[in-house]
């Protein structure tokens, strides 16, 4: 078949990759121009942590080499801990805002 033949092309090339780092650049600068600065900030180590996933994914289809992916992997995953660090820890020992009923 002609599809099986584009999608066998497409993965074992690495282009599949290079399509969905393509379409997260798109969303980036989609965020950047259509919304506030707050949401890119909020949502930017979340796509960083996929571009770098999708990094090793391309260094996988391509032979890389084992260092190569092991390198995006790491970098995936401090992107990612800093993130997580970012929701949960830090909410956890900012103070929490008071209930304001108007008695001032």
């Amino acid at each position: 078949m002609i599809i099986s033949g584009w999608i066998e092309a497409i993965v074992s090339s690495g282009r599949i990759a290079d399509i969905a780092i393509g379409v997260i650049a798109l969303e980036i600068v989609a965020i950047a121009v259509w919304m506030d600065r707050k949401t890119l900030a909020r949502t930017g180590l979340t796509l960083a942590s996929g571009l770098a996933l999708l990094g090793a994914l391309r260094a996988a289809l391509t032979d890389g080499g084992a260092w190569l992916i092991a390198l995006w992997l790491i970098a995936a995953l401090v992107v990612h801990a800093s993130d997580l660090y970012g929701r949960v820890i830090a909410r956890r020992t900012a103070p929490s805002p008071r209930l304001n009923l108007g008695a001032d």
